[in-house]
């Protein structure tokens, strides 16, 4: 079975391309499945678009219908599955729990970008850290205990 429930578009910020062009293309590459999960905004905001790397939240309505859309027009050539890759903010899951139950998802991806008010993928974050101020920065992105999870 061939698939890939990860893919971002234009909507994102960082990506290119339309859904439907990402589908075409996994029906050439003769893929069984595609799932579209683009960044969800950041609905803990009360601003449209808090990053420039996540969806706005008045484009969030479209981008569902879109793809629902999209999943019947395709029906017959290949499964389009409903996704969301959601990052986790603390404090706030009930307000995208909220969101999300309003629409028929397939699955979430959970994901973790930012330490505090920063980027894990941050380069200059980490240069200006010591060594232990990095171990330290690992400890909390990845925790032994997995009841902190």
């Amino acid at each position: 079975m061939r698939f890939d429930l990860h893919t971002h578009h234009e909507r994102c910020g960082h990506a290119t391309g339309t859904i439907r062009e990402y589908i075409e293309v996994a029906i050439d590459k003769d893929f069984d499945m595609i799932g579209i999960s683009d960044h969800s905004p950041h609905f803990y905001s009360s601003e449209d678009r808090l990053s420039p790397k996540t969806m706005a939240k008045s484009e969030f309505p479209h981008y569902v219908q879109e793809v629902l859309h999209l999943k019947e027009v395709y029906k017959h050539k290949i499964d389009v599955l409903l996704g969301i890759e959601s990052d986790y903010f603390e404090g706030y899951m009930n307000i995208y729990k909220r969101e999300y139950q309003k629409y028929p998802f397939d699955y979430i991806i959970g994901s973790v970008h930012s330490l505090g008010d920063s980027r894990v993928s941050n380069k200059k974050i980490w240069r200006q850290l010591t060594k232990e101020g990095k171990t330290e920065r690992q400890e909390k992105y990845y925790p032994a205990d997995p009841a902190i999870c």
